[in-house]
């Protein structure tokens, strides 16, 4: 069924969590039997806006997106950001509740393909191995939440900075950590004001804790960082 205005690449599609195990000839034909909507957006462009009732999954093909919390003041916290094959929107999808809880704002320019939710459970039903990836992806999305509100339930500004790079450390694997954003995000991400980061990672490396140069950070006391969390 033909129902895009821009074309597919149906080999990104093989990186995406959902189609984990399938070949782009397998997502391609089975993408054949549903509908579905490939849209571009422009840099700042609202994806979804916070309340708005969530119809659909979407999957990052191009660029890049940050979810953000709005709040009646105006102000708003950036709560995460996602790139290709990065995806959002499966916590609401299948909600009694299936409100969106946070506004979903492109980040640059890029491109989202959308499947429904009745389309979804069409491809559950034509390929199992695609239930089967969702329901994991579900529970990654999980833990992630759970991170997040165990990051945020910390009370001190060095607590958040000693969990957040200690998380960070065991993702890359290494004590040599490539922040994947700038500070000035990250500060949003921990809702943290930006001098106060400034000043807490300074004082860390005053303290011998880390080595901190761009968003290179180098973890020079991994037991002192655990110690920390423990008070």
């Amino acid at each position: 069924m033909l129902q895009i205005t821009m074309n597919l690449n149906f080999s990104q599609l093989v990186s995406f969590s959902i189609f984990e195990g399938l070949t782009s000839a397998e997502i391609e034909k089975v993408l054949g039997l549903i509908h579905y909507r490939l849209k571009r957006y422009t840099k700042d462009q609202v994806i979804f806006s916070q309340h708005q009732i969530a119809h659909s999954l979407g999957l990052i093909v191009e660029g890049k997106v940050k979810v953000a919390k709005f709040f009646p003041s105006g102000n708003n916290i950036i709560i995460a950001r996602f790139q290709y094959p990065d995806s959002f929107g499966e916590g609401t999808l299948f909600s009694s509740q299936n409100l969106n809880p946070s506004t979903i704002i492109a980040d640059t320019e890029a491109s989202i393909l959308f499947i429904d939710q009745p389309n979804l459970l069409k491809l559950f039903s034509a390929h199992q191995k695609i239930m089967s990836n969702y329901i994991g992806l579900l529970s990654s999305k999980l833990v992630m939440l759970n991170q997040k509100i165990s990051l945020l339930s910390l009370g001190s500004i060095r607590k958040k900075l000693a969990f957040y790079f200690l998380d960070l450390a065991h993702s890359q694997q290494s004590f040599t950590l490539n922040l994947p954003y700038s500070k000035h995000y990250l500060a949003q991400y921990l809702c943290i004001p930006r001098p106060s980061l400034s000043r807490e990672i300074a004082r860390m490396q005053q303290d011998g804790l880390i080595k901190s140069k761009g968003r290179t950070i180098v973890l020079a006391d991994i037991r002192s960082l655990e110690e920390i969390l423990l008070k």
